[in-house]
């Protein structure tokens, strides 16, 4: 597989509107995840890393490469709002969306880069995540893909 080649991870981010539509225009170059618990991509994602952007119960209709990331443990009261003041430029948060994250305790921050349109490309993905990661050389049980026409 050509992620191997690459020494790279794919990872699926599954997307709403108006955000999946905000990181195809460019006007959000910050794909952050704000969770209660560690999981995906928080400290699994990594620069150079490949990300398809997924529509909610939908296909993927993007890719992009991951430039930058930063991870932090929330342990203020204000963390998930003191990012968003910082960096909102990036994030393209609607208003609202912070108050519903609280209380998060881990924020991933990826920076994007070369954001590209795909056909619309069907995933076979079981489960509620919103964020799977491919290992480079591994198989993944809650995804099925074959990006290997998907090279940038």
């Amino acid at each position: 597989m050509w992620a191997n080649e690459l020494d790279a991870n794919i990872h699926v981010a599954i997307m709403t509107e108006p955000y999946l539509s905000k990181v195809r225009s460019g006007e959000k170059y910050i794909e952050s995840r704000l969770t209660k618990v560690n999981i995906s991509p928080f400290r699994r994602a990594a620069e150079g890393d490949i990300v398809l952007f997924k529509r909610s119960g939908g296909a993927i209709l993007a890719m992009a490469l991951i430039e930058r990331v930063e991870f932090e443990h929330l342990t203020a009261p204000d963390g998930p709002a003191s990012l968003a003041e910082k960096y909102a430029d990036g994030l393209g948060y609607e208003p609202g969306y912070v108050e519903t994250k609280q209380h998060a305790k881990f924020a991933s921050l990826l920076w994007l880069r070369e954001v590209r349109d795909l056909p619309a490309t069907p995933l076979e993905k079981r489960g509620r995540q919103a964020w799977v990661t491919l290992h480079a050389g591994h198989q993944c049980d809650s995804a099925k893909f074959d990006p290997s026409s998907m090279l940038f």
